[in-house]
């Protein structure tokens, strides 16, 4: 959640406990920060231009 520049993650605490989620992706510029330090592989960045286009 630090390393998000752009404040996409936030800390979520719900039925299941507290757990980080993307809570903002509008605000995502795809830098990676995220990815590199999650040492849990638990995010991964896609291609959503094809999907937008398609629409």
């Amino acid at each position: 959640m630090k390393r998000c520049h752009h404040k996409v993650l936030d800390l979520v605490d719900d039925s299941t406990g507290a757990h980080i989620a993307v809570e903002y992706p509008e605000r995502c510029t795809a830098c990676g920060d995220c990815v590199t330090v999650c040492k849990f592989n638990a995010l991964e960045l896609i291609d959503r231009s094809n999907k937008r286009n398609n629409r």
